[in-house]
């Protein structure tokens, strides 16, 4: 046991050290302390920096801007967005990418694997959707698991934070159901 014999050191040798050395005993046991202390600290600092600790943090700090609690929540969560462009192009997909996880309010540019896209409509900003890549996607699957990632690598598509001009979470069925009408993806 690793406890022990590190308690058998302390009784041990280094009171032997500390009996021949120019240490006092309550000297002896300062600089075993702030041995133990650093190594302790050290130690749980490994433990602590793992990746479910980062995400939590990272998540927590995004509270602070919605926008960006918004991409993480979608990559996440797997959830997905819509991406409304200054240019009126719109991107619906999930997000793949957050440049900067350290530096919250500071992401210039992040990636979304797109399901749909398309754009808005100039007078009525209505949303019109002309791609659809969900049906290559599926082909892709039917490849098997080896090529998916390297194949959904070549769609995914890296977006300015300044560009966007409105993000939302985008459930399909939701919009079908409020489409007056024909209530295909293209009929806005």
């Amino acid at each position: 046991n690793l406890a022990s014999a590190a308690f058998r050191w302390l009784d041990r040798d280094l009171n032997q050290l500390i009996r021949t050395s120019i240490f006092t005993p309550r000297e002896g046991l300062f600089v075993v302390w702030a041995v133990l202390s650093v190594g302790l600290a050290w130690r749980s600092g490994c433990l602590l920096n793992t990746k479910a600790c980062k995400k939590k943090a990272v998540a927590r700090l995004a509270r602070e801007n919605a926008f960006e609690l918004m991409l993480y929540e979608s990559a996440e969560q797997v959830k997905p967005v819509l991406v409304s462009l200054k240019s009126r192009k719109i991107y619906i997909g999930i997000v793949y990418r957050i440049n900067n996880d350290d530096a919250i309010g500071e992401t210039d540019y992040f990636s979304i694997l797109p399901l749909w896209s398309g754009y808005r409509d100039k007078d009525s900003l209505s949303l019109r959707i002309a791609t659809f890549y969900e049906d290559h996607y599926s082909m892709v699957l039917a490849h098997g698991p080896t090529k998916n990632e390297q194949i959904f690598d070549q769609f995914k598509i890296v977006i300015g934070s300044i560009e966007v001009s409105t993000l939302s979470f985008f459930d399909i069925a939701v919009y079908h159901n409020l489409q007056p009408g024909d209530s295909t993806p293209a009929a806005a």
